[in-house]
């Protein structure tokens, strides 16, 4: 519903300059156009970058969000020399649930009357009886019974035993975190993703891969190996395509039973973004919503040991005095 401002400029390659040219501009949705406009430009100079000024386009108002394209066109005596085109993604500010678990201070509350929070520094907090959904960043065995008892979890995982742990060349960062398409591949990195369409991301604006509205969930972290689960019936819903070389089994969301209960995990970097990133508060506004539903039905069954075990922290991922502990007992 806002009046949003979208820069736009010309990079002009021709061999002379271009006198009298208009950029004339479309906002799209579903093959619809919502808004138009052009820009004058009396004077482009070749060889340089010409600010042309901005797309004041009105988006939509919608109950969720929605992706657009914005189709660019320079001409000159209705002629039209170039084209081009740039995909954006709207969003609404989420409800009171996801802005609670914005703020760390919520950690070990019930932020409404079915979500409790238990994340660091009170990830061992002890879970009421009448909570619904459960918010975690760490496993532990209450977790465990809990779930067995027929509980529901959203499971924000970073730097769990299930996480991909293979770093390629000593000294370098862990290449998970990049993406590299044929035929730049032949290094380590993403070579894509698949989306599985699923009710969990109901509310989230995707086309069966991760495009630029996952940019920041997807940044600075590592997707789950989930080859271990497999046996078990876990298929992932976000997966990611794995370079050639290694051909992992990876993926940021996956959904799976443990007794009773049932677990939706994801690696996506979510907490740490979602103070400021508006896109990152809708994907986790989207999960939270479809693991409260009815909907929530995941097919795998994953026994609980294996749950405890895969999902608990790696002992370099601890806290220096808690590894340190690990190691003494060791």
């Amino acid at each position: 519903g806002e009046l949003e401002r979208i820069p736009l400029a010309v990079s002009h390659y021709g061999e002379t300059d271009l006198a009298g040219s208009v950029l004339k501009w479309q906002a799209v949705r579903d093959q619809a156009i919502f808004d138009r406009g052009q820009l004058r430009l009396t004077s482009i100079k070749h060889g340089e970058l010409t600010q042309a000024g901005d797309a004041a386009v009105r988006v939509p108002k919608a109950a969720k969000a929605f992706k657009f394209d914005l189709l660019v066109t320079l001409e000159k005596h209705d002629k039209v020399l170039n084209a081009n085109n740039w995909s954006f993604w709207a969003f609404a500010e989420p409800g009171p649930e996801v802005k609670a678990l914005a703020r760390e201070t919520n950690a070990g509350k019930v932020i409404s009357d079915e979500v409790f929070l238990r994340l660091k520094p009170a990830s061992s907090a002890r879970i009421p009886a009448a909570a619904k959904l459960v918010v975690a960043d760490g496993v532990d065995q209450p977790l465990a019974d809990y779930l067995n008892a027929g509980g529901r979890c959203l499971l924000l995982t970073r730097g769990a035993v299930i996480e991909q742990d293979k770093i390629y060349y000593k000294g370098m960062p862990n290449f998970y975190t990049y993406f590299r398409a044929l035929p730049w591949n032949a290094g380590p990195g993403n070579a894509g993703s698949v989306i599985a369409p699923h009710p969990a991301l109901a509310d989230f604006p995707y086309e069966e891969m991760c495009d630029l509205q996952f940019v920041w969930a997807i940044r600075g972290v590592v997707p789950m190996n989930f080859e271990p689960l497999r046996p078990y019936g876990v298929r992932p819903i976000i997966r990611m395509i794995d370079f050639y070389k290694n051909n992992a089994n990876n993926a940021h969301l996956l959904e799976f039973r443990v007794g009773m209960g049932k677990v939706l995990a994801t690696s996506l970097n979510l907490l740490p973004n979602l103070e400021t990133k508006l896109d990152v508060r809708n994907l986790a506004a989207s999960m939270m919503s479809y693991a409260q539903s009815e909907k929530f039905a995941p097919a795998g069954q994953v026994p609980e040991g294996e749950f405890v075990r895969l999902f608990a922290l790696r002992p370099e991922s601890k806290p220096p005095a808690e590894a340190q502990q690990m190691k003494g007992k060791n």
